[in-house]
């Protein structure tokens, strides 16, 4: 219908922004502490990759290719932060996510070089922002797993999303005049309507929500089970290797067995940073676990206790 990038975006975030504020103002009501200032930055930093970056990218690309290369591109996103944990913090990848990554590289490159025979010089500019978008989305991955468990995900998703929102449409403000919006059709804004909404407010939290609710279950039974066994280590590199193996045995597809790792990956973050905030918490009472009150006797006065 005419309309580019940059006003698809803004108008799309435009119908986004007072849904996430209300949600951050929700969820800062029930949090149980306000943001440190080292979390204020992580958030902008979270929502200017994740959240603007990675759709302006998204968007600019596909005014270039088509939909069906742009979803194939985006589909590396796994692959990506599978890399950028073996660059970051060392975990390098296994024989069978090396194969997994070579066969997702070129099957892109198939898919690539197939349109590229068209002779549309701009499939290469395209590509290029596309896979940008994904880079930009695999760092917000990355780096939100721990801000997950710390922060919490509706409270997350709400600030780094209204970041997001604030930069779209202020780019918006700076690079076009607001009057062209008085000349877009009406279809324009309805299906920015539905964009804003089904596509971006609903999907963001639903995964958000998933993200968290399976890292916090996996938390708490991991951690009542090595309370029980007496185990203080939380992480185990064997121990997480053999439960990986066993999810790649029960993964039916249509994920890759690289995608479920790199998945369950970040989960793990997750759930050991929230397992080590619980540690912190009990020894500011006692060292040692115990399902009993703590009574003192002190010279047959008893302090503690019901």
């Amino acid at each position: 219908f005419g309309a580019d990038a940059v006003t698809l975006l803004a108008l799309r975030m435009l119908v986004a922004l007072p849904l996430f504020a209300l949600m951050a103002w929700w969820a800062a009501r029930r949090a149980p502490r306000p943001l440190a200032k080292g979390e204020r930055w992580r958030i902008l930093g979270l929502g200017f990759f994740g959240y603007y970056l990675a759709s302006f990218l998204d968007f600019a690309g596909l005014a270039y290719i088509s939909a069906t290369l742009e979803r194939l591109i985006l589909y590396l996103t796994p692959t990506l932060v599978l890399l950028i944990g073996w660059f970051a913090f060392g975990r390098r990848p296994s024989r069978t996510q090396w194969l997994a990554l070579l066969v997702s590289y070129l099957g892109v490159a198939l898919a690539f070089g197939h349109d590229l025979q068209g002779g549309d010089k701009g499939i290469v500019l395209g590509g290029a922002l596309v896979f940008g978008s994904a880079l930009a989305y695999a760092l917000y991955l990355v780096g939100s797993g721990e801000m997950v468990a710390k922060v919490g995900a509706v409270r997350l998703t709400a600030y780094a999303s209204s970041v997001a929102s604030v930069l779209c449409i202020g780019q918006f403000l700076l690079l076009r005049p607001v009057s062209t919006l008085a000349l877009l059709p009406r279809e324009v804004y309805w299906l920015s309507l539905l964009n804003g909404t089904l596509c971006t407010v609903a999907p963001v939290l639903m995964v958000m929500l998933g993200i968290a609710r399976i890292g916090s279950g996996l938390a708490a039974q991991i951690g009542h089970a090595k309370t029980s066994e007496g185990r203080p280590n939380h992480y185990d590199p064997a121990r997480e290797e053999q439960q990986l193996k066993e999810l790649e045995a029960l993964n039916p597809g249509p994920f890759s067995a690289a995608t479920v790792k790199s998945i369950f990956k970040e989960i793990f973050k997750a759930s050991l940073a929230l397992e080590e905030q619980n540690d912190k918490k009990q020894l500011l009472v006692s060292r040692q676990v115990k399902e009993e009150d703590t009574v003192l006797d002190i010279d047959g006065v008893k302090i503690g206790g019901k």
